[in-house]
Formats: C-alpha cells, sequence, structure tokens
C-alpha cells in the first residue's frame, strides 16, 4: 500500500533519485576515508622515517664532530692562503734585493779603503805602543773579517 501512495504522490521518483545521490554520497566518502586512512599511513610513515633520520644525525653529528670539521676548515683556509702567497712570492727577487740593500747599507757606511784605513790605524797604534812592528797580513784578514760580518748582518 505504501508503494502504491508513493506512485501515486510521485514520491518513488523522489526516492530513487535520493538514493542514488546516497549511494554517490556513501562512496564519495568511502573514498575519501580510505584516503584519510592512507595519508595517516604516510604521515606515520614519515614521521617513523624523519625519528630514524634524527637518531641517526645524532649519532653522526656531536659538538665534538662540528669543532673538528671547523678547525679543519680553518687550516684548509691556512694552507690555501700559504699557498696563495708562495705562488706570489718570487724569493729570486727577494734576495736580489736584500742583496742590493746591504750592498747599498755598505757603500753608505763605509767603503772598502775606510775599513782598511781604520783598521790599520787601530792596529798601528796598538801594536807601536806594544812595541810590535805592523803585519799587513793580519790586518788584511781582520778587514775581510769585519766585511764579511757586515754582509751578514
Amino acid at each position: 500500500m505504501k508503494n502504491v501512495l508513493r506512485d501515486w504522490l510521485g514520491i518513488n521518483e523522489e526516492k530513487f533519485a535520493l538514493e542514488v545521490q546516497l549511494n554517490t554520497l556513501q562512496q564519495k566518502l568511502d573514498y575519501l576515508y580510505a584516503s584519510h586512512e592512507d595519508a595517516d599511513e604516510k604521515l606515520e610513515s614519515l614521521d617513523g622515517s624523519l625519528s630514524e633520520l634524527k637518531y641517526e644525525v645524532e649519532d653522526k653529528v656531536s659538538e665534538w664532530d662540528l669543532d673538528d670539521r671547523i678547525r679543519d676548515i680553518a687550516y684548509y683556509d691556512i694552507d690555501d692562503i700559504k699557498s696563495d702567497l708562495d705562488i706570489d712570492i718570487d724569493y729570486e727577487e727577494v734576495a736580489d734585493t736584500v742583496f742590493d740593500l746591504v750592498m747599498q747599507e755598505i757603500e753608505n757606511r763605509d767603503t772598502l779603503q775606510e775599513l782598511v784605513k781604520g783598521e790599520i790605524e787601530n792596529f798601528t797604534s796598538t801594536t807601536e805602543a806594544q812595541g810590535y812592528p805592523v803585519d799587513i797580513t793580519e790586518i788584511v784578514e781582520d778587514v775581510v773579517e769585519e766585511l764579511i760580518n757586515k754582509l751578514r748582518a
């Protein structure tokens, strides 16, 4: 009797349309629920992986390791700077410059003649006061020794 009454009122078609819509919504809800469960599983999996990575990173990187790495990097920088300086410095040019400066200093201070003259005066005054004869070989040796000392300085 209900069906006859529904047919007479035209409710059966609406009921059928509502049932189809209900089935469609139920399918969408099931799909969303399955997607939600899948997303939850993926999220839990990612959380677990993240925890594992966190422990691995904590095991691998400690403060001591970082200090060593920083120190190594600093030494690498020092070595790079040193090698750059070694490349840029021409040691022959430096040696030539130093030699030129030493020779110029010798020229400016005392000439060889003044060195010999001063040594002879010192030696003769000392030897005459002591009554020794003047030996020119000793004078030359003393002058050469003083010249060598000036060149080394």
